[in-house]
């Protein structure tokens, strides 16, 4: 979803990021990535970074799993740990009655500088709040909005320029 240096300023990038979430309204469980091409190593512009949810001793296999998977995030600098009802992480599948919610525990570190975190899903955006710093968090999210119900849902954060500077995979939604 994301290549290159600067990727949150390239319009290719932002045509993939928009493809992504036309796959994922359709009902595609795909883990978006990120890659760089390392033809040198010094840089003016902005990097990121596909970080992994693993076990502490992860084996090959355990990361080719994460990333197949979707257990990741993609950053250009936050580090975030988001889980839903406690155990479920991105890539992971929660199913809920229609009456039940999900709860989201969200931390935010390694970031210093005012941010806008939003919780995006298959309806658009359904949460949104201005940070500045770490954060810890607990976010109660509803089911159903309406008629509708999330069948996905990931963590957005854009910078205090309002470009997207970190997202996870997706926590997808069984109804």
């Amino acid at each position: 979803v994301w290549n290159g240096e600067d990727p949150h300023r390239s319009k290719i990038n932002k045509l993939a990021f928009e493809k992504w979430t036309e796959l994922l309204n359709r009902g595609a469980k795909i883990a978006a990535t990120y890659g760089r091409d390392w033809h040198q190593t010094e840089t003016t512009k902005q990097v990121a970074a596909l970080y992994l949810y693993l076990p502490e001793q992860a084996t090959l296999h355990d990361i080719k799993r994460a990333i197949k998977n979707g257990h990741s995030y993609i950053s250009m600098g936050p580090k975030i740990n988001m889980y839903a009802n406690e155990h479920c992480i991105s890539g992971d599948t929660i199913s809920l009655s229609e009456q039940e919610s999900i709860m989201l525990d969200l931390e935010i570190t390694e970031y210093n500088d005012s941010y806008t975190i939003v919780l995006d899903s298959n309806i658009g955006a359904i949460y949104r709040h201005e940070c500045t710093g770490a954060i810890n968090k607990k976010i109660k999210v509803e089911n159903t909005f309406g008629r509708q119900h999330l069948t996905w849902l990931r963590l957005l954060i854009y910078s205090s320029r309002k470009e997207l500077i970190a997202f996870t995979n997706p926590i997808y939604i069984d109804v």
